[in-house]
């Protein structure tokens, strides 16, 4: 009984400091969705907060804008990867920050 309790509060402690879910596996499946024009995923990421705030037309409009303009920079630059990533706290949730660079693709 001991134990599981330990488990379940060590549980509780993990994912109330976003060990386990983090906003930048969220950002990562964004920007992979953008890169292969997935508006529908991209949007499906967005919490019903800001859906019911900025309204899911402008959401999934300013996806499939910022889609185009990934696809065509990768098709331009080749595919990128995200670099440099830190995952900040602010007063209003967390804050992700990223470079990006072309990968580099190794010839054999």
């Amino acid at each position: 009984m001991k134990l599981r309790l330990l488990f379940l509060t060590v549980l509780f402690l993990v994912a109330g400091c976003s060990l386990i879910w983090s906003p930048t596996a969220t950002v990562k499946k964004f920007m992979a969705a953008a890169q292969k024009g997935d508006v529908d995923t991209m949007t499906q990421l967005f919490s019903s907060k800001a859906i019911q705030k900025l309204g899911a037309d402008t959401i999934r409009s300013n996806n499939k804008k910022f889609s185009d303009t990934a696809r065509r920079a990768s098709s331009a630059s080749g595919t990128y990867r995200m670099e440099n990533i830190v995952e900040t706290s602010t007063a209003d949730g967390k804050q992700v920050l990223f470079s990006t660079s072309p990968k580099k693709e190794t010839i054999r």
